[in-house]
C-alpha cells in the first residue's frame, strides 16, 4: 500500500529581470539566457542648490591592532545646477581631526566616474592621530608632526 503526501509544500521562486541572468543560469535557476533585456530609462531632474552643511561624521577602523577613529566636523558642500546627468561642481570643506583642515573642488559627471577633475588641500593635518597605521605597518609610534598636501587630479 502507498502512503499518499499530505499538505506537501511546493517552493516557488520569482525571478526578476534585473537579476543577472548569468548567475542565475551559473547557480540553476534559469535554463537559459533568455531574460527580457531592460528598456534604459532616465529620470531628469536639477537641484537649483544644493547645500550640506554641519556634518559630522566619526570614521573607525577595528581592522587594526590599534583601533583607529578619526573625527570630521563642520562639513560643508555646495552643488549650484546639480543633475545627475550632466557634469557637477562641488565644493566642499570639513575639519579633519581637532585642527585640520581640508578643502575640495570637485568637477565630475556621476554617469562616467572616469571623467573628473578633483583638487583636495589639506592643512595642519596633526600626523600623530594616524599612528595606529605607522604601529601595524612598520612597527612605531608617530611622535608629532603636521602635514599639508596639495592634490590636484584629473581623470
Amino acid at each position: 500500500m502507498l502512503a499518499s503526501p499530505s499538505n506537501e509544500t511546493i517552493d516557488t521562486l520569482y525571478i526578476d529581470n534585473a537579476d543577472d541572468a548569468e548567475f542565475l543560469k551559473e547557480i540553476g535557476l534559469i535554463d537559459s539566457l533568455g531574460v527580457q533585456e531592460e528598456v534604459a530609462r532616465t529620470f531628469n531632474f536639477t537641484i537649483a542648490k544644493l547645500i550640506i552643511e554641519r556634518g559630522d561624521v566619526t570614521y573607525t577602523d577595528h581592522t587594526l591592532p590599534k583601533t583607529f577613529t578619526y573625527h570630521l566636523s563642520e562639513i560643508s558642500t555646495t552643488c549650484n545646477d546639480f543633475a545627475p546627468n550632466k557634469q557637477n561642481k562641488i565644493t566642499g570643506a570639513a575639519v579633519l581631526g581637532k585642527s585640520g583642515k581640508v578643502t575640495l573642488d570637485w568637477v565630475t559627471d556621476f554617469k562616467s566616474m572616469r571623467n573628473m577633475d578633483i583638487a583636495l588641500m589639506l592643512n595642519n593635518i596633526d600626523i600623530k592621530d594616524f599612528t595606529p597605521y605607522s604601529y601595524y605597518f612598520v612597527g612605531n609610534n608617530i611622535l608629532s608632526g603636521n602635514m599639508r598636501l596639495f592634490s590636484h587630479n584629473t581623470i
